[in-house]
């Protein structure tokens, strides 16, 4: 299995590692509050500032705000080919999910995340993978 780190061990990240955890190794998460998680799933969660020690390693962007991210892992000297997005991907399985959110007009994140986890079925891919050249 090819290693990679998470960026990102929030809501997104922790369905991202989901996501991944039967098709990568994943050596560990980074996320600018690593001070405070510490681990999920028994896997560390380091700063970002590790990324520094690992530059030939993939990382998988697992954060809303990821083009902030892009630009922190370039300032690193983090090539792009070793780059990967995740982005949410809304099957029509997750109609019914989204539909509610929008009907409300305003979204509990949290609350909306936790509802598609559970819509994860073995043939549903939540994230669909975008590559960073």
């Amino acid at each position: 299995m090819n290693k990679v780190v998470i960026y990102g061990c929030g809501k997104i990240g922790k369905l991202a590692y989901e996501y991944c955890k039967n098709r990568y190794d994943i050596l560990f998460f980074v996320d600018k509050n690593a001070e405070i998680i510490k681990e999920y799933d028994a896997v560390p969660v380091y700063l970002p500032r590790k990324l520094k020690e690992y530059s030939d390693i993939k990382i998988i962007i697992a954060v809303f705000q990821y083009e902030e991210v892009l630009t922190d892992i370039r300032c690193m000297g983090i090539t792009n080919k070793n780059i990967e997005l995740l982005k949410l991907s809304f099957e029509p399985v997750l109609s019914k999910v989204v539909e509610e959110a929008l009907d409300k007009r305003t979204i509990n994140l949290g609350d909306w995340l936790e509802k598609i986890k559970t819509c994860i079925a073995g043939r549903l891919h939540l994230f669909r993978e975008v590559h960073i050249f």
